[in-house]
């Protein structure tokens, strides 16, 4: 949500929580009438119950991305 309304932002695969993304062109205004950027940062929320398909599927994205504690 900007001030202007909903927008969709593409976020990079890798991005990681707590990165800032500048959505240029959808701040606030400014004097001369343009409006200046929004920076929104990226929370990552993970279920509190995921099933356990999910849980399977971490399991092996961990494994595949060779996540500490996984073996390959």
């Amino acid at each position: 949500e900007t001030p202007e309304g909903p927008v969709a932002i593409r976020v990079a695969p890798g991005t990681q929580g707590g990165q800032k993304l500048r959505v240029r062109g959808k701040g606030l205004p400014r004097k001369d009438g343009t409006r200046g950027d929004l920076i929104a940062t990226v929370r990552l929320s993970v279920p509190r119950h995921p099933t356990p398909e999910e849980k399977e599927l971490w399991e092996r994205l961990a494994a595949l991305s060779g996540q500490p504690g996984h073996e390959r």
